[in-house]
């Protein structure tokens, strides 16, 4: 078996963020995604990476397209039993 062997590891801290002035807001979409936006675009300064504003299955859709495959088919689910309780 392989063994845990420890590393180094680099560490960035980046500055708080405040998001006081949403106090009160729970629940709104809106407001929960431009925090999560701010979060983000945080994590991004930080990390070097570039954002980019879509969802991973979008883009793999289009890819898909481009590529003229498609999206993949699924098999269809297995019967569920109706009305049962788990005891």
């Amino acid at each position: 078996s392989r063994l845990w062997r420890p590393r180094m590891v680099h560490i960035v801290v980046g500055a708080p963020l405040d998001f006081s002035r949403s106090a009160g807001l729970v629940g709104d979409r809106f407001i929960e995604r431009s925090m999560t936006d701010e979060i983000m675009y945080a994590l991004m300064e930080l990390s070097g990476q570039t954002y980019v504003d879509l969802y991973a299955a979008s883009v793999k859709e289009r890819a898909a397209k481009q590529a003229g495959t498609g999206p993949p088919v699924l098999p269809p689910a297995p019967p569920t039993v109706p009305d049962t309780r788990a005891s």
